[in-house]
């Protein structure tokens, strides 16, 4: 439950109320309020959990409706966003045995991703320190993407058995040889490699945060949504560090040949010959790089290909609809709830994958990751995009 909370010293908060997960502020300016959810549990690098996604999904539908509500900001507390999904209770969920948890908690998290997307106002997210996972599907529907100096931000899945979820069929694919990439590979991007890659729209040094969320109350914000994001398109980008940039190092753009060369490959069996025949690069990019792939679930490079051809013309919300079969039938498998036992249960980074070798892949046993894994064949987001 959402409990009252102190009044800001500042006197332009006009309240904050806070429950264990999400710590929620209004703050008021001359023409408008700004509604901001910070994630609140900073010892799990605010990882998304069913609690954080049950109270952002009706608040944000309470600030589209609230007219003075001009503008939503989503941040985490402490020094990062959010390290992604709350994995340790999805893997409780199937262990020792099956619940209808994955179910659940797939459907609520793609709804509020999804909701971030089709936001009638302008969002603004603070992509701070680590952003994996579902901090990146909360991030991506966002149109006002914040990158810093301690930016982290990755798609990792390949190394615990799953995939790249949370509308990243949708968001890879603008950039589909980066996208397959990152998905293989699990590459950590930052502020300035986030922004190359398309997946960021704004750099601001992390010490002038306050400083900038601040002035944002300053706005002159009108009752036109179209006019309020031209405000603030102006607003951020007189305040983007283009200098603080050029001093970082871009990986992504120094190696644009390789990542060329590796997403060219057309088949999980061809991904994998490439990535051995170049493991023992000297360049420590591509070494890093590979050895994640081939230590990675051998299904998940399978149903990555699968999942990057099948999406290929799908809109959002149909992406959506795939993503949450694929999701529950991971956790229903085996390398899933095998990752998460390897990495955060018993942490002796040892998965077993099953199957073991990408040459042993069946097309077959791809395709069962696409398809629902109810009786009925029903999917619980048939209704997206479908609301009056």
């Amino acid at each position: 439950m959402i409990e009252s909370g102190s009044i800001a010293d500042n006197g332009k908060n006009k309240g904050s109320l806070m429950n264990d997960v999400i710590k929620i502020e209004k703050k008021s300016g001359e023409h408008g309020e700004l509604a901001i959810a910070t994630l609140n549990a900073p010892k799990a690098l605010n990882a998304l959990n069913l609690e954080m996604i049950e109270t952002l999904g009706p608040l944000l539908e309470e600030w589209a409706n609230d007219a003075s509500v001009r503008c939503v900001i989503l941040k985490g507390e402490g020094d990062h966003f959010c390290a992604g999904g709350d994995i340790r209770a999805l893997y409780n969920g199937v262990r020792p045995e099956r619940t209808d948890f994955p179910e659940v908690f797939f459907e609520k998290e793609y709804r509020l991703d999804y909701a971030i997307h089709r936001f009638p106002k302008p969002i603004i997210v603070w992509g701070s320190g680590v952003v994996m996972g579902g901090g990146m599907g909360l991030m991506q529907g966002s149109r006002y993407r914040i990158v810093s100096d301690t930016s982290k931000m990755a798609m990792p899945e390949i190394t615990i058995g799953l995939y790249p979820d949370v509308g990243a069929s949708f968001f890879l694919r603008k950039n589909p040889n980066l996208g397959k990439f990152l998905s293989l590979t699990a590459y950590r991007l930052n502020g300035a490699e986030a922004l190359h890659a398309g997946l960021a729209d704004y750099f601001i040094k992390e010490e002038n945060k306050n400083l900038v969320l601040e002035q944002l109350t300053n706005i002159q914000w009108t009752d036109s949504s179209m006019k309020n994001h031209e405000l603030l398109e102006d607003f951020f980008s007189e305040h983007f560090d283009s200098s603080a940039i050029a001093e970082m190092s871009n990986a992504l753009k120094d190696k644009t040949d390789f990542i060329e060369s590796f997403s060219a490959q057309k088949t999980p069996q061809d991904i994998v010959k490439f990535a051995q025949a170049h493991a023992d690069s000297d360049d420590k990019f591509i070494q890093r790089s590979l050895k994640t792939l081939l230590s990675g679930s051998p299904s998940t490079i399978g149903i990555i290909f699968e999942q990057f051809k099948r999406a290929e013309d799908m809109g959002l919300e149909d992406c959506f609809r795939m993503e949450w079969c694929l999701s529950v039938q991971c956790a229903y498998k085996h390398d899933f709830p095998e990752g998460i036992r390897a990495l955060i249960i018993d942490k002796d980074k040892n998965p077993s994958w099953k199957p073991a070798q990408v040459s042993d892949l069946k097309q077959d046993w791809i395709d069962s990751h696409f398809v629902s894994p109810r009786a009925d064949g029903s999917n619980p987001l048939s209704d997206l995009g479908k609301q009056n």
